[in-house]
């Protein structure tokens, strides 16, 4: 996924099935970014996710021989 510098949108790099969640974060709490960014929110912190499961790939190799 990649963000569009002039408009702002997301889009997929790679054909697939997009998936959009969103999961509760589990920061680590002794990590002083996480502590200057995370720590004065009270209660749980929420992040959004967006998945690209890409489609199966056709099979690109040819059996030559068997051995």
């Amino acid at each position: 996924v990649a963000l569009d510098p002039k408009n702002k949108n997301l889009y997929a790099l790679t054909a697939g099935t997009v998936f959009y969640s969103i999961e509760k974060f589990n920061a680590n709490t002794k990590n002083q970014f996480v502590d200057q960014c995370y720590g004065q929110q009270i209660g749980p912190i929420y992040k959004k996710y967006i998945h690209v499961i890409k489609d199966k790939n056709p099979v690109e190799f040819k059996l030559i021989d068997l051995i």
